[in-house]
């Protein structure tokens, strides 16, 4: 709406100083000719196509800028794309490949219309399993639906691997195969199940693999896609999932990939016939992740402690499990703060004999029987800093800062730190 009024205010300062007319508008409108590399390759996109390009930003994702940068052709040097629109070539968004001849100039070598007029998601991978790379663009926007184009280069210019409406991609080598994976989330249907369309890469094709539903029943739409590798290197998909129609409470299904089937299959965890309600955790924060990077997805559960009533609504506490690991799945126990949104763990062995209580600016992990303080923790203002506190993180503007009380094995300000996670 405030771009709207801007235009609108332009254009009519510019019909008053009787200078402008609508080239001149849009003229000032499009983006500023970049510097650089990116100057010269918009110089010679603009030189291709007889006429001044306007730049299209994708809006979420890794790569927020119109220009990307690949190798298209697997020959081991740069490439370029950019995302555009142009007059001659209506409102969809464009997408041109680029490449350097022997001069070391940018020159174009094909472009392709896109499939809607705004960009929601760029990203860059390696399907094929070769040196070369294929750009995903989505277009569109969650609330007038997305789009997915895979493109690469072909012997004749831009080759379109895809088209697809989706809702969530992932991309993971599912096979153990070398080549990425795509993982789609399609789009909700009407009795609120998961749908999801794995693609992969064979025999030089690239097409859909698998098409399967999960949580049927249980589900009522996608939060969240993670992939992990268990203990003996098999590949796995946790998908949460929301349960109900509240969108506040989170549920988790575990597929797991079987070599010989050459799919995805449902995990059962032994001793929990139904997995989505077995992990209801009671926020959408509370995602599953690869909570210590090292490629296992822990999915937290929230457990009954002793906290103090003052904290009920400012605390709760957390096991963050591993189900592919039935011999020993609890990776991390902890005090997650809702306020601030972050996870800070403690030794498995407080489970029993600790509580929360109240402390200054924050809370405080006790004894519960003598009252003895663990670990004080707060959240503070650098100008609030005291000297008995460290800073271990920050939560914007402001610091995740803890004191050790009394000492308490595997209760340190290394451990702390370094297992603090920003949810």
């Amino acid at each position: 709406m405030k771009r709207a009024v801007v235009l609108a205010a332009l254009a009519l300062v510019l019909a008053l100083s009787g200078c402008g007319n609508m080239t001149d508008t849009q003229k000032l409108l499009r983006a500023p000719q970049g510097t650089g590399e990116t100057g010269a390759i918009q110089q010679a996109l603009n030189s291709y196509l007889g006429e001044s390009v306007q730049l299209k930003f994708p809006t979420t994702g890794d790569y927020l800028s119109p220009f990307v940068f690949g190798d298209w052709d697997g020959d081991g040097t740069r490439d370029a794309a950019v995302l555009y629109t142009s007059q001659t070539t209506g409102q969809n968004v464009n997408l041109a490949l680029l490449t350097k001849d022997d001069q070391s100039q940018w020159q174009v070598i094909d472009w392709e219309e896109g499939l809607a007029s705004e960009v929601h998601s760029v990203t860059v991978a390696g399907l094929k399993g070769t040196e070369d790379s294929q750009i995903l663009v989505g277009y569109g926007s969650p609330q007038t639906g997305l789009y997915l184009a895979v493109y690469a280069q072909g012997s004749q210019g831009v080759e379109n691997l895809l088209q697809q409406t989706y809702s969530q991609l992932l991309l993971a080598d599912l096979s153990g195969s070398g080549a990425q994976d795509l993982i789609l989330v399609l789009p909700e249907n009407e009795d609120g199940n998961i749908d999801l369309q794995v693609l992969t890469n064979s025999d030089g094709s690239f097409h859909v693999s698998q098409q399967l539903t999960v949580g049927q029943g249980a589900f009522d739409g996608c939060a969240e896609l993670t992939t992990g590798v268990d203990r003996r290197g098999t590949p796995y998909l946790v998908v949460d999932g929301y349960l109900g129609n509240s969108g506040s409470s989170l549920g988790s299904v575990i597929l797991m990939y079987d070599s010989q089937e050459g799919r995805l299959v449902h995990y059962r965890v032994e001793g929990m016939e139904d997995l989505p309600a077995g992990t209801q955790r009671y926020s959408s924060i509370l995602t599953s992740r690869d909570l210590k990077d090292n490629g296992t997805v822990c999915i937290p559960q929230q457990v009954t402690w002793d906290i103090d009533p003052e904290l009920e609504h400012r605390a709760a506490v957390l096991e963050w499990m591993d189900f592919t690991n039935p011999e020993d799945p609890l990776v991390s126990f902890g005090i997650w703060d809702m306020e601030y949104n972050f996870y800070l763990p403690l030794p498995e062995s407080l489970k029993e004999t600790a509580c929360l209580r109240p402390s200054d600016m924050g809370w405080m992990v006790c004894d519960k029987e003598t009252g003895e303080a663990y670990l004080y923790v707060r959240v503070a203002y650098p100008s609030e800093s005291r000297g008995d506190y460290t800073r271990i993180g920050y939560i914007g503007s402001q610091q995740i800062q803890v004191k050790i009380g009394a000492t308490y094995p595997g209760l340190d300000i290394y451990n702390v730190s370094e297992g603090t996670v920003i949810l």
